[in-house]
């Protein structure tokens, strides 16, 4: 894949990339925190480069996708998830002002308002 157009916003920073990420053995949210399980991958995923969210399973950093990018970023992401119960199901590069791009195994929907 090429350099994504449009990468950078009027302040000149890449934008938001979210990786996604699946429980492999779903816990119950009723029964148990997905939050609190999911906790101890905060350092592992911040070693990375990236602010886990362990609430939503995703992880978050400001980059451009490229193919360079995405050969030295997503094989330590699965590596990691797969350490840790979790299936890497895919990234979205969500400029502002435009149609995300990603690579997920399932939908993304532009909710945004700007």
């Amino acid at each position: 894949m090429a350099a994504a157009s449009g990468g950078r916003n009027g302040g000149g920073r890449p934008q938001l990339v979210c990786h996604h990420f699946a429980q492999i053995d779903p816990v119950d949210p009723v029964r148990t925190s997905v939050e609190r399980t999911y906790a101890q991958l905060t350092p592992i995923f911040a070693a990375l480069g990236l602010e886990f969210a362990a609430d939503r399973l995703e992880a978050w950093e400001h980059a451009q996708p490229a193919s360079g990018w995405i050969t030295a970023r997503i094989p330590p992401l699965i590596e990691a998830a797969a350490s840790n119960g979790l299936r890497y199901e895919g990234w979205s590069w969500e400029p502002s002002g435009r149609q995300p791009v990603c690579a997920t195994t399932f939908e993304i929907i532009n909710n945004r308002t700007d």
